[in-house]
């Protein structure tokens, strides 16, 4: 897979009615990608589609409050997500967001779709990535993990790592990756948009 064009199309905020021209009208290959705070999500999409601050990095991690769209060699679009929708602000805002990305998701049933789990290889899973797995996986069968900053790990804790993963999410393709080293960059792309 060659990255020959991206191209910013909109972020999704608050106002539902946003999202169903998207839904209705859209007929091109989407990837979300989805991962909880601090796992790099913004970074490896930017490293992925080499476009440096593409998918904006933040010192507060919880900060992206959009579901921002990225179209890619006019075939794909890609969705930057919330992380796993409980971001850290008021009550109210918070079940916005989570509502936003829900409904969304429910309404998107499609075999056009891939959900792309970023895990950080330094850190077990936790429960909540495993939540968040079931939901999708009830949904799509197309899942994949990358398990980034590889860089960090020794080989001996990369090996407690992978099986970690593969005790929460069975037979699940996983690959490795680094946005320090840009290792693995070939592999992910050609699992990330195969389709």
């Amino acid at each position: 897979m060659k990255i020959q064009e991206v191209k910013f199309l909109k972020s999704i905020t608050e106002n539902e009615e946003d999202i169903f021209p998207l839904i209705d009208k859209n007929k091109k290959y989407q990837i979300l990608f989805l991962g909880r705070s601090n796992v790099g999500k913004s970074s490896v999409i930017s490293s992925l589609l080499w476009k440096k601050d593409l998918a904006h990095s933040s010192a507060k991690a919880w900060k992206t409050k959009t579901i921002n769209i990225f179209e890619v060699n006019k075939d794909f679009q890609c969705l930057d997500f919330p992380w796993y929708w409980f971001a850290r602000w008021n009550k109210e805002n918070k079940d916005k967001l989570r509502d936003i990305i829900l409904n969304y998701l429910q309404s998107n049933v499609s075999k056009n779709l891939k959900a792309v789990i970023i895990l950080d290889a330094f850190v077990w899973p936790t429960v909540l990535d495993k939540e968040v797995f079931d939901y999708i996986d009830e949904k799509w069968t197309q899942i994949l993990l990358i398990l980034n900053k590889v860089d960090k790990v020794k080989r001996q804790e990369l090996e407690k790592t992978i099986l970690k993963v593969k005790e929460y999410f069975g037979n699940t393709k996983y690959i490795f990756y680094s946005c320090k080293t840009n290792n693995y960059r070939e592999d992910s792309l050609k699992l990330v948009f195969e389709r």
